[in-house]
C-alpha cells in the first residue's frame, strides 16, 4: 500500500500568492481613473488594466529602468505614467515621440489629457521619459 502525503495548505497559499504578485508587478494591473482628465475615453472612477509588458519587461515602480525593451509608445497610445512634478501616477494619451538628449537614446512623451480644458498633462510639466512609463491602458469590458 502506498501513502501520499499532502501537501499543506499553506504552500498554495503563499504559491499563490507570489503567482498574483508576479502577475501584478511585471505583467497586467489593475488602475482607477481618478479625475475628469481623460472624458469622454475615461470616466473618474472606472477600473482600467494596465499591461505591464506593453513596452517591455522593467522592475516594480520606482526600481528602476527597464530590464529588456522591445517596443516604444506609440501616438495614440493610451499609457499609466508617473508625473514628473508630482510623482504620481496619472493616465494619458501619447501625444507625440522624440528622441531625448540623453545618450542613452531614451524616448520622450509628450502626454495629453483627452478633455484638454481639464487636463494636467505635459502643457503643465513637459515632457516624460519612456523609463518613467508604468504601461499600456486597456479598457475593462463595461459591466451590466
Amino acid at each position: 500500500m502506498h501513502f501520499r502525503a499532502s501537501r499543506s495548505p499553506l504552500w498554495s497559499i503563499v504559491a499563490a500568492v507570489a503567482l498574483a504578485a508576479l502577475i501584478k508587478f511585471f505583467f497586467l494591473d489593475l488602475a482607477l481613473v481618478d479625475g475628469p482628465s481623460m472624458l469622454p475615453t475615461f470616466k473618474a472612477g472606472q477600473p482600467v488594466l494596465v499591461l505591464r509588458i506593453a513596452y517591455g519587461i522593467r522592475l516594480p515602480q520606482g526600481l528602476g529602468a527597464y530590464l529588456v525593451r522591445w517596443a516604444d509608445p506609440e501616438p495614440g497610445d493610451v499609457v499609466i505614467a508617473e508625473n514628473p512634478a508630482s510623482q504620481l501616477p496619472v493616465i494619458k494619451r501619447v501625444a507625440w515621440t522624440r528622441p531625448g538628449p540623453r545618450q542613452d537614446g531614451g524616448l520622450e512623451l509628450w502626454l495629453l489629457g483627452d478633455n484638454g480644458p481639464d487636463s494636467l498633462d505635459s502643457r503643465s510639466y513637459g515632457t516624460v521619459p519612456v523609463e518613467d512609463v508604468a504601461g499600456k491602458v486597456l479598457v475593462l469590458p463595461s459591466l451590466p
